[in-house]
Order: C-alpha cells, then sequence, then structure tokens
C-alpha cells in the first residue's frame, strides 16, 4: 500500500540556512572565545615586554650610584697608594685608572665579570653592565670603571618568572571560566530566537493567527519582528479576503443552480434532461466541496474530542444508502459491532469518511459494493477506516498527486472536479493522520483514513 505524504508544513531549516556560516551563539562564541585568549596573552606577555625597559632604566641608574659610592670611597694612604674602602661583599666591580690609563685599583671579581663562565644548563646567560667615568675625586681626576654581575636586573628577572610561575597558572583555569560562563550567556541570551523559531514553524495556511513574540528580545531584534508579524497581518487579511470570496462565491452559485434545476424539469427532452441534470449534479458537488473547503479553513477543528468511530460511521451508511440504492450499489460496513474511540473533530471526520464514499459510489461498477472496513487502534497503532470499490482503482503514477486540488487521475470517471480527496488530506493532516491510498484485495481502490495513536 503506498502513503501519501500529509501536507507540508513550513520547516525552520531552509536550504539557504544550511548554506549559511554557523549559528550566530557558534560564532559569538568564537570571537569571545578570541578576545578572551588576546586578553589573556597580552597579560602574559606585558610583564616580559615592560621588564625589557625596566631592566635597562634600573641598570643605568644602579651603576650611576654605585660610580658615584665608588668615587666616594676613594682616599690616599700616608704613603700616597691609593685605597678603595669598600666593603667586600659589594654588588659590582670596579677598577680605578688614572689619566695615562694605568691602573691604580681593582676589585677581585673584575675579570672574571670581564670573561664570565658559560652558563649551565637551565639558567639563563649572565648579563654584564659596564658604566665608565671621568670623576673628580678627593684624591684628583680619576678614570672609574663599574660592572655589575647581573644581580640588579636579576632581580626583575626573577619577578617576571615569578609571575610566570606563579600567576599566569592561576590565569588559565580563569580563561576557562570565564569563556564557558560567556558561552553560557550568549545561549540565554539567544534563547529567545528559538521561541521566535517555534512559533514560525507553527504558521500555515490555517494557522494564520501565531504571531512571533518580542519578549526578552534584543533591542536590535524587536524592530525585525514587528516588521515579520506586520507581513503576516497582511498575508492573514489576503487569507481571508480569499476564503470569504471562495465561500461567498459558491454561496451565490446555489440559488442559479436549483434555478436551473427547475427548468431542466421542463425540458420536453427527457434524454438531454437526464444529461444535464448529471452535470448539473457535479456543480452542485463542486459547490458543496468549495463550502467544505470554506469551512475547513474558516474555523478551528477540536481534534481532541472522543469521537466514537464506529458510530460515525454507521450514522453516514444509514444516511448515503439512499444514494447507494438509486445507484444500484450497496453499502458493507464491517467492524462497528463496539465502539471505536479516537481523538478528533467529528464532523471533519464524517466529511472525509463523506468523501471517500461518494468517490467510491460515484466509481464503483452497478450491481457491486462499497465496503468500509473500520479496524481498532491496538498498542502503538491507531485506529484506521478503509473504503474499497471494485472500480479502476488509482494509477501508480497518479497516487501522490490525487490529494491536490483539482487534480483528476488518468482513470477518472465522472464529473468530480478533484476536491475530494484534497478535502480528506487537510483533514488527516489536521488531526495528525494520513491518507493512505491503494489497491483493494479483489480489484478496485482502497483509500484508508489512518488516525494517530491515543
Amino acid at each position: 500500500m503506498t502513503a501519501v505524504a500529509p501536507e507540508p508544513r513550513p520547516s525552520v531549516t531552509s536550504e539557504s540556512s544550511r548554506r549559511s556560516s554557523g549559528s550566530m551563539a557558534s560564532r559569538l562564541a568564537w570571537r569571545l572565545g578570541g578576545l578572551f585568549v588576546a586578553a589573556f596573552l597580552i597579560a602574559a606577555l606585558l610583564p616580559y615586554i615592560n621588564s625589557r625597559d625596566d631592566r635597562t632604566e634600573v641598570t643605568a641608574e644602579t651603576l650611576q650610584a654605585d660610580l658615584r659610592m665608588l668615587a666616594d670611597a676613594i682616599a690616599r694612604e700616608p704613603d700616597g697608594r691609593l685605597a678603595v674602602g669598600l666593603p667586600p661583599d659589594i654588588r659590582f666591580a670596579y677598577r680605578v685608572r688614572d689619566e695615562q690609563d694605568s691602573v691604580l685599583a681593582v676589585s677581585p671579581d673584575w675579570e672574571g665579570l670581564q670573561k664570565p663562565p658559560p652558563p649551565a644548563d637551565g639558567q639563563n646567560p649572565l648579563q654584564v653592565s659596564v658604566l665608565s667615568g671621568r670623576v673628580d675625586t678627593a684624591s684628583g681626576l680619576l678614570l672609574l670603571d663599574v660592572m655589575l654581575n647581573g644581580h640588579v636586573p636579576g632581580l626583575i628577572d626573577g619577578i617576571v618568572n615569578e609571575w610566570g610561575d606563579e600567576i599566569l597558572p592561576l590565569l588559565l583555569p580563569v580563561l576557562v571560566a570565564a569563556l564557558l560562563v560567556g558561552i553560557w550567556t550568549i545561549r540565554r541570551s539567544l534563547a529567545p530566537l528559538g521561541r521566535v523559531a517555534q512559533a514560525a514553524a507553527s504558521i500555515t495556511p490555517r494557522e494564520t493567527g501565531v504571531r512571533l513574540p518580542s519578549d526578552d528580545l534584543p533591542a536590535e531584534l524587536v524592530p525585525l519582528v514587528a516588521s515579520v508579524n506586520d507581513a503576516l497581518d497582511r498575508l492573514a487579511e489576503g487569507f481571508r479576503h480569499q476564503r470569504e470570496f471562495a465561500a461567498d462565491a459558491a454561496h451565490e452559485l446555489r440559488t442559479p443552480l436549483a434555478v436551473l434545476s427547475a427548468h431542466i424539469e421542463t425540458l420536453p427532452d427527457k434524454a438531454a434532461a437526464a444529461s444535464l441534470k448529471q452535470d448539473l449534479a457535479g456543480m452542485r458537488r463542486l459547490v458543496d466541496q468549495m463550502l467544505a473547503v470554506a469551512e475547513l479553513e474558516a474555523r478551528d477543528l477540536h481534534v481532541g474530542d472522543d469521537v466514537d468511530l464506529a458510530a460515525l460511521a454507521l450514522d453516514l451508511v444509514l444516511a448515503m444508502a439512499p444514494l447507494a440504492l438509486t445507484k444500484n450499489r450497496e453499502l458493507l460496513l464491517q467492524g462497528a459491532e463496539r465502539p471505536v474511540t479516537v481523538h478528533g473533530d467529528a464532523a471533519a471526520l464524517r466529511r472525509a469518511l463523506r468523501n471517500l464514499v461518494e468517490n467510491a459510489l460515484a466509481h464503483a461498477p452497478a450491481h457491486t459494493a462499497v465496503e468500509i472496513h473500520l479496524t481498532a487502534p491496538s498498542p502503538g497503532r491507531g485506529a484506521s477506516i478503509a473504503v474499497r470499490d471494485r472500480g479502476a482503482g488509482f494509477a501508480p503514477a497518479d497516487r501522490a498527486r490525487v490529494t491536490q486540488r483539482f487534480y483528476r487521475g488518468r482513470r477518472a470517471q465522472g464529473p468530480g472536479a478533484g476536491l475530494g480527496l484534497a478535502i480528506v488530506q487537510r483533514i488527516m493532516s489536521a488531526h495528525g493522520g494520513r491518507l493512505e491510498i491503494g489497491d483493494a484485495p479483489q480489484g478496485g481502490a482502497e483509500v484508508t483514513l489512518r488516525l494517530p495513536p491515543l
């Protein structure tokens, strides 16, 4: 048996959205993450960058202070020798020369600092800084050289290294936590867009009153939602005018059809009158179906009501039995011995079943039976009702299209307009069920209404 797909509903995901560059939340998260990482790198590198300038400035100031200390410590012994009164644990090396560049005094570590040993594994090279100056001391004009052994700049390096060893590891968890909080905040902020998408997905030609919610939306999106809602108002108004026009046109046609029927009865040519009556019956059926479509689109179906499908089918068979007799057909109902409860709109379900029975009576050969088989629901499976006839059936190529308005299959007979199955399809879609079209076991067509499980 071939299943005819329900009426398509608008989908939030379109071809253009699948070609998009990703969700807004993902893009914001990536950009926010990039900002956090950039800020973290700047915070990590800034002390190292600043330490270079600080090291140079501190070294220069320290050398100048050491040079002044050396100048103040120089004195002459009674025997005329030069003496340097500095403690042995000073932080710098020194050398004192006269104007002829003769060395008068030198610290023990001067030569060692001029040629420092290679650094051990894992250690930074020793940085040596020298400041020379011609200074007028108490012992005369002398050339003084002071050399730093790296202790003062090493203090700055120690502070920087402490930053890298102790503070940066603490910042890493803070960075991760900030990223997670940022992503969570973005998703919470964009949650109203999900509600807007759900509301948009629920808008159909039957549900034109739904509007996109603007509660809790970012201020930048409120004008967009308002414009969309205004457009939906205009579309709903257009749908309303279209439905009213179809209903009014159908109502207006009833009176001239009644007048035409009265004129046909007075025709002397009975054969021509019979042919015209058949055509008139098709026109009346078309008008009735147009009114049915207008009614379905105009009112809300109460698909949650409890309906006894067995009682509904039995009542319909009793009502249509006279029509079947006039066409020399029989109506057989099976499976209605006990109540079969479903959820649905009783009037709409009756309309759907009536359309199927009318189609079957129109296409079944004379002196054959139109069978109505009712199946009660079972666990995981809803109730169904099938209508079978012994007619030509539906061509396989037509089964997917016969639910379209005004489409008539290759094997169509009679004056039908192609609206009956379209109405049935719409009713089943509103109930969350489906319409199945296939072949009857003994030939002909079998059309089944399948309702969802309770």
